[in-house]
């Protein structure tokens, strides 16, 4: 699919309709070179980029929440809603063919009644069911929940951060290995009707081996427990001997056995609500963290990029808020999953209470009881090391029966996986994704030599995970220079429309490119060659004094903003 029009309009008036051809498209400023006092920022060119993401299923907080800053720029946020603006998005299979099958988009920034989800004239209630719809007429064969489309299309829209530094992580920072193996080898043109399935499990069996590493605490082996139950046991052995030696009448040893099993049976009971507490509280502190993570990112990961970008840390968290949306849903699938134990947890130790509150008032009788006996005096020390021991050993058997539990649920968890995920890693797979990953680098290192005289490839490696094997791709050249970043990206992108064209694949023809000011003169000029008599469309918003006389004589000029007439003309 190509972008044929964007047009922004009103109920009284066309603000803009632009059109675009194959090849190279630019959004551009158009400041006066001689006048000092304007410049081309904040004039719109990165809006017109947002807003086709937006008619993309997007979110509308992009277009009044800009890159630079993370607060709500409430007068353009008010001119769409008061004005009722209405953005239409017009893409074509063909811009050649005035025939072509054509989608159009419309989608407007109110709420409820009000507002317009539309494709082909088919209303939509959330842009969620937009993507859905989107997934089934651009990816037609794609029968599973995952990749999602707006993780299919994330190389194609690159304007923030993490896209636009990074060439295959375009996902939210956070985003899982696993979840971009399923992305990647979807890209390469294997498809799993099970992946979402595969993802869950994996989820849950990170759940689980958390929990089972709560359990276990400061012991990572829970042959220490059974070692320890076998010393306790022993223990009680030799006090049983010892009591057996003094006088005590049958009645009082009657009541002090039913005694001892009381105690032991509250110590069992004790130790059983203390291990749902602890499966309550690590429930609890996954959803905690899971509902944090809605407004933080991982720190360590946020300096790495640092680190390969070399951008100002302020820059990259100016653009968190517009990538917290992105992963909320998954959150929410993981806080159900979570969340659907707890009813079961609370009604077992309601009813767990109040069997130890049976048995302490019984406990209570009898120690009044057992008191009164003379003999009481003599035992009185070896019952209280055995009512001691008892309680050791309740806890320790409580507790391995928990881990035994979870690693119960762990290991068919793992089936699950192994069985799901067999055919992935086979050596019949591995044949077949060495071929297309054969035929992707033979694109990839064309444009890579053309561009830099460098070949640069696409590369996998098996990692694991706690056990969990999963496919790692990498780029086989470390870029020092963000300019060279820039163009490695676009030969990235470029080189994958080649190839799935070449593997009649289902994909979008348009890539979205922001900050290219960052390339030198040679590298946007050899990019307008190649795409003089390329099937693909390049559309980059960027400052008119960057380009080059050569560049600008191979391109379609989209439009032309200026501190004076700004995207939205206000």
């Amino acid at each position: 699919m190509f972008i044929k029009r964007l047009k922004i309009s009103t109920p009284n008036q066309v603000i803009r309709d632009l059109e675009f051809k194959k090849g190279l498209n630019l959004i551009v400023d158009n400041t006066p070179m001689n006048d000092l006092t304007q410049t081309g920022n904040n004039v719109g060119k990165t809006t017109v980029l947002k807003l086709i993401s937006f008619c993309l299923a997007g979110n509308a907080d992009d277009i009044y929440k800009g890159i630079e800053s993370k607060t709500t720029n409430d007068i353009v946020k008010d001119f769409l809603i008061d004005n009722k603006v209405l953005i239409t998005l017009e893409l074509v299979e063909n811009l050649d063919n005035p025939f072509s099958n054509k989608i159009t988009i419309q989608r407007n920034f109110l709420n409820k009644k009000e507002r317009i989800i539309r494709l082909n004239d088919k209303d939509f209630a959330s842009k969620d069911e937009l993507a859905k719809e989107l997934l089934d007429v651009i990816f037609p064969n794609h029968q599973s929940e995952k990749p999602s489309f707006r993780e299919i299309i994330s190389h194609n829209l690159r304007y923030k951060d993490q896209s636009i530094n990074s060439t295959l992580k375009t996902l939210h920072s956070t985003t899982k290995d696993a979840q971009y193996e399923i992305l990647h080898l979807f890209l390469l043109g294997f498809s799993f009707s099970n992946s979402k399935e595969l993802l869950d499990f994996q989820n849950q069996l990170k759940f689980e081996q958390d929990h089972l590493k709560k359990l276990l605490s400061s012991n990572s082996d829970k042959q220490i427990y059974v070692d320890t139950l076998k010393i306790i046991d022993n223990e009680i052995n030799e006090l049983n001997k010892k009591k057996e030696t003094l006088n005590i009448d049958e009645d009082f040893q009657i009541n002090l056995d039913v005694f001892n099993e009381i105690k032991h049976n509250i110590s069992m009971l004790s130790n059983k609500i203390g291990l749902l507490e602890i499966r309550k509280n690590s429930i609890n502190d996954f959803i905690n963290r899971m509902n944090s993570n809605r407004s933080s990112v991982d720190t360590k990961q946020l300096e790495l990029i640092y680190n390969q970008t070399n951008l100002f840390i302020p820059k990259l968290h100016k653009t968190f808020d517009q990538l917290v949306n992105f992963h909320n849903k998954m959150l929410d699938e993981k806080i159900a999953f979570a969340s659907k134990e707890l009813p079961e947890i609370f009604k077992q130790m309601s009813s767990l209470q109040n069997q130890l509150n049976e048995l302490l008032k019984v406990e209570k009788d009898l120690s009044i009881r057992l008191s009164k006996d003379d003999t009481f005096k003599e035992l009185d020390k070896i019952i209280t090391q055995l009512n001691r021991k008892h309680y050791e050993k309740g806890e320790y058997e409580t507790k391995l029966s928990q881990i035994n539990d979870s690693e119960e649920i762990i290991f068919k968890l793992k089936q699950k996986i192994s069985l799901l995920s067999n055919d992935l890693y086979s050596k019949e797979f591995k044949n077949k994704l060495d071929e297309r990953l054969n035929t992707f680098n033979k694109y990839f290192q064309r444009l890579s030599d053309t561009l830099y005289n460098e070949r640069y490839f696409l590369t996998y490696s098996i990692e694991n995970e706690k056990s969990k094997p999963y496919y790692k791709f990498n780029l086989s050249v470390l870029n020092h220079s963000s300019g060279k970043k820039q163009g490695e990206i676009i030969c990235y992108d470029l080189a994958y429309i080649q190839f799935a064209d070449h593997f009649n694949i289902n994909c979008l023809h348009f890539l979205l490119n922001d900050k290219k000011e960052l390339m030198s003169d040679n590298q946007l000029i050899s990019i307008s060659n190649y795409l003089l008599n390329s099937n693909a469309q390049l559309i980059i918003s960027i400052l008119k004094d960057k380009i080059p006389d050569k560049v600008w004589k191979n391109s379609n000029v989209v439009l032309e903003l200026s501190q004076k007439d700004k995207l939205f003309k206000f």
